[in-house]
């Protein structure tokens, strides 16, 4: 890594002094006429704004405001992203969210606005801060200035959407089968004994045949149904197929 400042590029031939010249090596140097400037960008998340409540499974909407608190132009694109976190730190438990990508240069000083709408995911509750994390992928060089990438927003609580929680009985089928083919009878009812319907209005329920009550990777699948509409809280619906 090479710090900011001005620098020659200077060339010296017969470095290792291999050459006899007779004491006349004071022109195996050369410099170039101008000096070279050295910069680097330092991209920086300043602020990060996000709701300060939300549900489990709700979009939400994520602003933030990056700059080039550098001394030299970024490139033309990268990539940031955003995360769920536990806290203010990136770690390998917080969850991807989304990510944007920016496109044109950033000279030193300048700022760029972004704005993300995400989905939270299903299930999680609690005190959560929302991350983001400019130029994710390393694309920009920042002479180890990555340091400050990463900002979170002000507290975000996220309570538990209403869910639904499907619960199958009543599966019945003859006892014994006689003759090759031979029709099969089973009936099944599905009950929702969640908190809510839920957001999924569509799904499938699979018939296995088994050798044990256990569902497995050697069960044959004999039957797949799918079920439209939303269940209240509460209601069943019962099937019965053939086959």
């Amino acid at each position: 890594v090479v710090a900011d400042g001005n620098y020659f590029i200077i060339v010296v031939t017969d470095a290792g002094n291999q050459v006899f010249e007779r004491d006349i090596e004071g022109n195996n140097t050369g410099v170039t006429a101008q000096p070279l400037a050295v910069t680097h960008p330092d991209l920086v998340t300043d602020t990060v704004t996000a709701p300060a409540t939300a549900q489990s499974g709700s979009a939400i909407t994520v602003s933030w405001t990056g700059r080039n608190a550098g001394t030299g132009a970024t490139p033309a694109d990268w990539l940031d992203r955003v995360f769920l976190s536990a806290d203010d730190k990136p770690s390998g438990d917080d969850t991807k969210l989304g990510e944007l990508a920016h496109s044109g240069v950033l000279n030193p000083t300048e700022t760029y606005p972004a704005s993300l709408t995400l989905t939270l995911p299903n299930g999680v509750e609690g005190n959560s801060r929302v991350l983001v994390v400019a130029d994710a992928t390393n694309r920009v060089e920042e002479n180890g200035a990555e340091n400050n990438n990463v900002t979170a927003s002000a507290e975000l609580a996220v309570t538990l959407a209403p869910y639904a929680d499907l619960a199958v009985s009543d599966v019945t089928a003859q006892a014994l089968l006689i003759g090759d083919p031979v029709d099969l009878t089973v009936s099944w009812k599905v009950t929702n004994q969640g908190t809510g319907p839920g957001t999924a209005d569509t799904w499938l329920d699979r018939v296995l045949l088994s050798r044990d009550a256990t569902p497995s990777g050697d069960d044959l699948v004999i039957g797949e149904f799918t079920h439209a509409g939303l269940m209240p809280v509460g209601t069943s619906y019962t099937e019965t197929r053939i086959l």
